[in-house]
């Protein structure tokens, strides 16, 4: 599937200092050309789908970084 658009969907959590509560929001990230896609990125146990999401959790990771708070990102389905 070269040049097919894989969806990679995120949760990114963000929890101010001090506050009693989380916000969750959720993330539809689409790729085309970046990888390519392969059927075993739909298990979240596979190396591949660790492989990707790994790097996807550390590229976004380092930009919500910027928003005051805790940020943490979690990819839970490449598709």
């Amino acid at each position: 599937m070269s040049g097919a658009i894989a969806t990679i969907i995120v949760i990114i959590a963000n929890q101010l200092l001090h506050l009693l509560f989380l916000v969750y929001y959720r993330a539809e990230v689409n790729f085309t050309n970046s990888f390519k896609y392969v059927p075993e990125l739909e298990d979240i146990y596979s190396a591949e789908f660790i492989e990707i999401s790994s790097a996807v959790v550390d590229t976004l990771e380092s930009e919500y970084n910027r928003i005051p708070g805790q940020q943490t990102v979690n990819v839970v389905l490449i598709k």
